[in-house]
């Protein structure tokens, strides 16, 4: 694997993890019923675009990818609360999330991947902030929060490197404007953002730095349906 296509999969990963406006927080709090993310890559110029509708409750409920439907979600519920999501694609139970509460009113959701033999776990707060993010029962993201409850920075450690994500430049309402991505201090990547008249992210663009050279990954447009005006 070279190294661009390192550094494109690993800013894919780590933005759509720890910095996508589709958290739980941001979708609980907002009152968003669906997101539609149109993405444009620059190396293909191929754009996708998916739309996800989310329960009042900030759960997944349907997905569809270029207008087409591609996942359906299942709920079991107990006394009131979900402990298990299955998404359905093609008739088929295709990943499972599992739910887990604790009595501090924090709670974790575990996503299994049969297929793909992928798993996440991601650990929340009683403000539905996320915490912790493993991935493959391997990388572990810790996220930390500034005063306005987003994501400032994200820590990374693997194979005795350490992965640095952080703001390096905000608004006046406290939300990232630009985002480094940093390996033992070395700068591999950034992204950008802009947001619409509700605060809520609208377009993000995704860079890769290779022998100092700025490369432009991909543009994502995003709009949003909310249950109430």
């Amino acid at each position: 694997m070279n190294k661009v296509v390192f550094i494109v999969i690993f800013l894919y990963l780590f933005i759509s993890v720890c910095f996508s406006q589709s958290d739980r927080k941001t979708i609980i709090d907002n009152k968003i019923k669906a997101v539609t993310k149109i993405v444009y890559e620059e190396s293909s110029n191929k754009k996708r675009e998916t739309k996800t509708y989310y329960t009042v409750k900030g759960d997944d409920s349907l997905s569809f990818i270029n207008g087409e439907e591609a996942h359906s979600f299942t709920a079991i519920v107990e006394k009131g609360r979900i402990i298990q999501l299955d998404r359905m694609s093609g008739g088929l139970i295709d990943q499972k999330y599992f739910y887990k509460y604790f009595p501090d009113s924090s709670y974790s959701i575990e996503i299994l991947s049969d297929e793909e033999e992928r798993s996440e776990y991601h650990k929340y707060n009683s403000r539905n902030e996320c915490l912790l993010t493993v991935l493959n029962n391997s990388d572990s993201l810790w996220h930390n929060y500034n005063s306005s409850g987003i994501v400032e920075s994200v820590t990374n450690i693997k194979d005795g490197k350490k992965i640095e994500i952080s703001s390096t430049q905000m608004n006046d309402n406290g939300s990232r404007m630009r985002v480094e991505y940093k390996t033992d201090g070395v700068l591999w990547g950034f992204s950008t953002y802009k947001y619409n008249e509700k605060g809520l992210q609208d377009e993000v663009k995704i860079f890769a730095i290779d022998a100092k050279t700025e490369t432009l990954i991909s543009k994502t447009e995003l709009k949003y349906e909310y249950y109430y005006p």
